[in-house]
């Protein structure tokens, strides 16, 4: 359990980092959004591709952590 919770804040924390970069850029909410999920699902599977399978196809709440990073601070941004 633990694990998972840190796993989540992990993707949020590196969707964020994407919105940032997405939001600095000038991009509209569709671009932030892609650029959050790539930023978030790029980062750690960067790191350990090797030894996992793709866990955000087999699980949609990591989707779900995404979106909803992105939908929040790009409305509390604008």
């Amino acid at each position: 359990m633990l694990l998972q919770v840190l796993d989540f804040t992990g993707f949020s924390v590196f969707a964020l980092s994407g919105v940032v970069a997405a939001g600095r850029a000038g991009l509209d909410r569709l671009g932030v959004v892609v650029i959050a999920s790539g930023t978030s699902v790029g980062g750690p599977c960067a790191t350990c591709c090797a030894w996992y399978p793709v866990f955000w196809g087999q699980d949609a709440r990591y989707v779900y952590v995404i979106l909803a990073a992105a939908v929040i601070v790009t409305c509390c941004v604008s």
